[in-house]
């Protein structure tokens, strides 16, 4: 965390962070817990701000039905989908669940 609110190499990206007022987050099923909730601290760090990100407003979209998140033993994640986190549940409290399918229209695919 340091290096990140310190370190000169980290610069532009303290400055995309302090800069953003939204923040889109795209395919967020790959996301796992323990990096949702890094990222989550991250911006509240950089950006001095003790609301959830920092203050910035947050849109995931994915489909938990596709690709999941992978482990990395490494850093302690074990690879559980970012639902899973406090966090998530505390600052994402608007969840819209899309049911109709229309990509595909073959039963075999849409099963």
């Amino acid at each position: 965390m340091e290096k990140i609110c310190s370190n000169e190499e980290y610069a532009y990206a303290r400055k995309n962070i302090t800069n953003t007022d939204v923040l889109i987050v795209d395919e967020c099923s790959m996301i796992s817990a323990k990096m949702f909730d890094t990222i989550e601290l991250i911006c509240r760090k950089v950006r001095n701000c003790e609301f959830y990100f920092g203050g910035l407003q947050i849109i995931f979209a994915g489909d938990f039905y596709q690709l999941p998140p992978v482990a990395n033993e490494l850093i302690g994640d074990d690879g559980s989908f970012c639902i899973c986190s406090t966090i998530f549940k505390k600052c994402l409290k608007h969840h819209i669940k899309l049911e109709y399918i229309f990509r595909q229209n073959e039963n075999e695919l849409v099963n």
